[in-house]
């Protein structure tokens, strides 16, 4: 978008709590129109079936959603086991280590900025504000600190995926309309605009 737009500076905290549950409900609303389409045997995506059945099976697949970690939080570091048949024998002494390590540094988790400033991402930190970054060990990954692989679905729609400075990725302002147009989707229609309560919000919280 090159034109009617705003731009604003607020916490990525902020930014991301208002962002994030706009960009969950608006893909359980796709999964939703999705099955009912496939079930009244009209046209069905497949591709989008396939999303929402990995959205609905997370946790049996070994993932959670990096909207959960939106907010800066300790985490309990749990021990690496990549090859548990291999070092069956050296589990207790893993064990002691790792509780050693937690000792020695606690660690957080929350959002970060990527290099070129254009995504958000889930990273670990050394303070409780998030605000310094924990440099891992060469081979080592967010999975092996944490349990589980990130699921970016939610979060990525919260950012523009374009690498360009030039983008003109937006998140749109509008609410959005039910069936008769009347504008009373997420309970928004209370009010006499027609902008969502998203962007309400952030224009709230932003520095202006």
């Amino acid at each position: 978008c090159y034109s009617d737009y705003g731009e604003y500076v607020l916490p990525v905290e902020e930014y991301l709590a208002s962002t994030t549950e706009q960009s969950r409900q608006a893909f359980e609303n796709t999964c939703q129109e999705c099955e009912e389409a496939c079930n009244d045997g009209g046209y069905c995506d497949e591709s989008c079936l396939a999303d929402c059945e990995t959205y609905q099976n997370l946790d049996d697949n070994g993932y959670v959603d990096a909207s959960e970690y939106i907010q800066c939080q300790q985490i309990d570091v749990v021990a690496n086991n990549d090859d548990d048949d291999d070092n069956a024998g050296d589990e207790a002494n893993d064990e002691n280590k790792n509780e050693g390590d937690e000792e020695q540094q606690q660690l957080y988790i929350g959002p970060k900025c990527s290099a070129n400033g254009r995504r958000i991402y889930i990273g670990l930190f050394t303070d409780e504000d998030c605000s310094v970054k924990y440099d891992m060990p060469e081979h080592y990954t967010l999975a092996d600190y944490i349990g589980f692989k990130l699921w970016y679905g939610t979060l990525s729609a919260t950012y523009d995926h374009s690498s360009s400075s030039t983008s003109s990725g937006c998140i749109s302002c509008a609410e959005e309309k039910d069936d008769d147009g009347n504008g009373n989707a997420n309970n928004n229609n209370n009010d006499a605009d027609e902008v969502n309560e998203m962007c309400e919000e952030l224009y709230d919280a932003a520095a202006k």
